[in-house]
């Protein structure tokens, strides 16, 4: 606003200084007001008026994008962890984009398990469930300490890459199940979270 506040003032001053150049007398006749130089004048600065207002317009929604496109940007970069230019941002958000929807395509088919075997050693017990022979989710219950609970993942890969050829199943299945590491967990809320992936 403040920018077309200001373009509007230099057009009033433009005008001013042209209109005071019309009312001049040294002019002649046709050249005063009501004359064709005048109206044609007039023409002029109304067209050169509307021609500015729409490019500060146009300016202005360029900047309104600009700055979407930053806040997207540094929004993404956030999200995704990473740092760089918008094209490396962008193309880092696609990746991350098909996985996750890799990710829930395989947990819409995984997600039923079986209770393949329960261990018994010593104050521990291990319960082992099998996700349609695409994964293994072994929980150890720490019998002394309730409060203890252990999950790990052992993917099958053979199994996944001809289970779902046409994906990068395996790093999808690594990524949702977070197979290479032990989870601690704190309670049986979090265990039931962990078994209905």
């Amino acid at each position: 606003k403040a920018q077309l506040c200001q373009v509007g003032i230099q057009e009033c001053r433009y005008l001013k200084s042209k209109i005071s150049q019309l009312r001049r007398p040294t002019m002649g006749a046709a050249q005063m007001k009501g004359g064709p130089l005048y109206t044609e004048t007039l023409i002029n600065t109304c067209d050169r008026l509307e021609g500015n207002a729409r490019i500060t317009e146009k300016k202005l929604a360029l900047s309104m994008i600009q700055q979407k496109v930053e806040n997207l940007k540094i929004s993404l970069e956030h999200f995704c962890n990473i740092k760089g230019d918008i094209s490396e941002v962008l193309r880092v958000a696609e990746e991350q984009l098909k996985m996750r929807n890799q990710c829930r395509i395989i947990n819409q088919q995984a997600s039923l398990w079986e209770l393949k075997d329960i261990v018994k050693r010593e104050n521990k017990r291990d319960v082992i469930l099998n996700y349609r022979n695409l994964l293994l989710q072994r929980i150890i219950l720490n019998l002394s300490d309730m409060s203890t609970l252990f999950v790990s993942n052992s993917l099958m890969g053979t199994k996944i890459e001809k289970a779902f050829p046409n994906l990068k199943a395996t790093v999808a299945f690594s990524f949702l199940f977070k197979a290479e590491e032990n989870q601690r967990l704190s309670d049986l809320r979090s265990l039931q979270k962990k078994t209905m992936v």
